[in-house]
This record gives C-alpha cells, structure tokens and sequence, in this order.
C-alpha cells in the first residue's frame, strides 16, 4: 500500500485500489450499480433474472 491507495473491507474481506487506478474503478463501479439498478426495475416489472439475462435460451443451430 501506498499513501492515496484506497482500502475498502467487509466481512467478504479486503480489497486496495491504488491510487493510479481509482479514477477508472470508481467509473466501472458506477456502471455496475448502474447496470444493477436496471436489472432490479425489470425485475420488480415482472421479467424474471433468466428472461433479463438471457439464461437457458437455447440458441437454434
């Protein structure tokens, strides 16, 4: 670790992101929440998981 390093822990455990690098994993954080809320709005529409992600389709040859 390195002063400007960020260090975020939970009972899952312990991660750190070095400073050269928090600008873009505080943007990719941002589209995951972002992509997550998404999926929670057409879930609480009544699409199930497997319809919003594409899960067991089986693709025609």
């Amino acid at each position: 670790m390195r002063p400007g390093d960020l260090v975020v822990g939970d009972a899952d455990g312990v991660v750190v992101v070095p400073a050269e690098a928090l600008t873009e994993t505080l943007d990719r954080s941002d589209d995951r929440v972002a992509a997550e809320q998404r999926a929670l709005e057409a879930v609480r529409r009544g699409v199930t998981t497997l319809e919003y992600y594409r899960l067991g389709q089986r693709s025609t040859p």
